[in-house]
């Protein structure tokens, strides 16, 4: 079963980027994408991805503003936080992402947390357990192939 996927970045070649990287790994489906915080929280509501890849600076409604409006009303699905801006990790795991990705991070190490997500999303009970089952993950070092 593919782990559903829902990308959120108000850059056009971001979006396009991560949806091509993504049709290139079967295990993983791209559910859709959104240009703004209001359209992200729109589109997680009605898809009900296993993970959202939520940029934290956005239009509308910052990204920071829709992960913490998400992690109150859709607890379940695992929030990957995609920036550039490093200084906004701290807030945005107290706010409730499962993991913040930079996004001069390589793709791999995306990749890596939407497996660990949509794993502690099946083998845990609460969103609590998921999130702390996902922590201890990325906590490990990478492999590289």
């Amino acid at each position: 079963m593919a782990i559903t996927v829902l990308i959120a970045d108000d850059h056009h070649a971001v979006r396009d980027g991560l949806h091509a990287a993504f049709s290139a790994v079967p295990e993983v489906e791209v559910l859709g994408v959104a240009a703004d915080g209001r359209e992200a929280m729109r589109l997680t509501h009605e898809l009900r991805p296993d993970v959202l890849i939520l940029d934290l600076h956005m239009p509308v409604v910052t990204g920071l503003e829709a992960l913490r409006l998400l992690s109150a009303t859709l607890p379940s699905v695992c929030v990957i936080a995609y920036s550039g801006k490093a200084w906004l990790r701290r807030e945005a795991l107290a706010l409730g992402a499962s993991a913040f990705i930079s996004k001069d991070a390589p793709f791999r190490d995306l990749l890596q947390a939407i497996r660990a997500g949509a794993r502690a999303k099946k083998s845990a009970s609460t969103p609590e357990n998921a999130s702390a089952l996902l922590r201890r993950t990325l906590e490990r070092p990478l492999t590289t192939s």
